[in-house]
């Protein structure tokens, strides 16, 4: 693979909404809302949250990474696992992507069928996978991935902490050698660190809600050991980022979510790597409920900023169509 021809001047900004995250007392960790991953990466949905849900961050704390073994054995053990088909379709008709390098690079061009499992054995702890298959096969770059996978723990209440593995790179069931393409790179997948709240009693002044409206925000830690990086043509390692969101829900179903990310070390970031990204839509989580929504994960750019070509405006998102079934097992 050649490097990408893309070169995107990377300013040295002040970043205020950053420093107002890492300073929150609560963000020891943290991590966005999984509703709002990009449509390849197989969103699982919520399950329903078991009465006593935590009131502030120290109970979220001591409710975080329970490991309760014992359900195994006394038969309390969920084992739900969760089944997704979806299709996914970008909205930009050149369709064809050059922006990436090497297994790392923007969200698929082509539409794409996709299988998504997860299976949870106990309470928060997850495994999870999504299958693609793309429409327009001569459109799926090097890393643009046969399928993704994830693992770790996750609480989707208020006031809880999460821990998690996803590889959403150049995966490949059958690898090509010669391109230097392999089954997996586990070293270029990213470990987040997360904690979801609700909105302080200071902003819900500002943000008048009823029964029927409800907002959920969260912030993000992330780490990828190995990166690639198109300016330098090669793998570096230590990229970090980290981000802070809110997810806005009317009537229950209807939403629209925005999320802004931010790089410790500006020079990390890669022209597929978003300063914001957003949703909006449909969406019923129950068993065989449908989710419609349009999503924009690439790379976005505040407007003080140069965007890389081909990347970035609203026709570079794509309307995502999914069903989900929970059977436990």
């Amino acid at each position: 693979m050649t490097r990408t021809s893309v070169e995107i001047r990377r300013n040295s900004l002040c970043r205020p909404w950053l420093a107002l995250a890492l300073a929150l007392p609560v963000t020891l960790c943290a991590q966005t809302s999984p509703q709002t991953y990009a449509p390849h990466r197989g969103a699982p949905p919520p399950p329903d949250p078991p009465p006593g849900e935590p009131t502030n961050w120290r109970e979220g704390w001591q409710r975080s990474f329970a490991l309760p073994v014992h359900q195994l054995f006394n038969g309390t053990a969920p084992h739900l696992l969760s089944v997704r088909l979806a299709l996914d379709a970008p909205l930009k008709a050149d369709g064809f992507s050059n922006l990436g390098f090497q297994s790392q690079g923007e969200v698929p061009s082509s539409p794409t069928l996709q299988l998504g499992l997860r299976y949870m054995p106990l309470e928060g702890w997850f495994v999870r996978t999504n299958l693609l298959r793309y429409l327009n096969p001569s459109e799926q770059r090097p890393w643009n991935p046969d399928f993704t996978y994830a693992f770790g723990f996750e609480d989707w209440r208020p006031y809880t902490f999460s821990f998690f593995y996803s590889n959403d790179g150049g995966n490949r069931f059958h690898p090509d050698r010669a391109r230097g393409e392999r089954v997996t790179r586990f070293d270029e997948g990213s470990w987040s660190l997360g904690y979801k709240f609700p909105l302080t009693p200071t902003l819900r002044d500002w943000v008048p809600l009823s029964e029927q409206h409800s907002v959920g925000c969260g912030t993000a830690l992330r780490y990828t050991h190995r990166y690639a990086d198109a300016e330098l043509g090669a793998r570096q390692v230590g990229k970090k980022s980290a981000s802070l969101g809110c997810r806005y829900v009317y009537r229950q179903y209807w939403f629209a979510a925005l999320d802004l990310v931010g790089y410790p070390v500006r020079r990390q970031q890669q022209p597929w790597d978003p300063d914001f990204t957003y949703s909006f839509g449909y969406a019923d989580w129950s068993s065989g409920g449908l989710v419609v929504q349009y999503a924009n994960y690439s790379g976005n750019r505040f407007p003080w900023r140069e965007r890389a070509p081909g990347t970035g405006r609203l026709r570079d998102g794509s309307i995502s169509v999914a069903i989900t079934w929970n059977i436990n097992l």
